[in-house]
């Protein structure tokens, strides 16, 4: 559901270069947000390095909305807000499988 700024997904953190945790916080909230609903999916989405979007619904596609998003490093953008490209971070979470290198600049 885009919020009334024609966002993809509506925000849920907002972007703070001076909190490189805030990925994993974003998604600390969305597990415990799953717990809370009942969910087994959830859809985290990263933009301006770490303004932070997500969703229980599995049968949202909202993230979809500009076709900018995948998991692909050639496709990530430079963040105004770090100054750099996001492509190998390396985020790891405790009690999951795989880990979340891209994260999205830009623009």
């Amino acid at each position: 559901q885009p919020d009334a700024g024609g966002r993809a997904m509506p925000i849920k953190m907002n972007v703070d270069a001076k909190k490189p945790n805030q990925v994993v916080e974003g998604l600390e909230q969305l597990v415990s947000e799953m717990h809370t609903v009942g969910s087994t999916v959830g859809i985290l989405a990263a933009q301006g390095y770490n303004q932070m979007h997500w969703t229980t619904d599995g049968s949202d596609t909202s993230y979809m909305k500009y076709g900018e998003i995948g998991m692909s490093p050639s496709k990530a953008k430079k963040s105004f807000h770090s100054g750099r490209v996001h492509t190998s971070e390396g985020i790891t979470l405790n009690g999951f499988k795989g880990t979340i290198n891209v994260l999205g600049g830009d623009w």
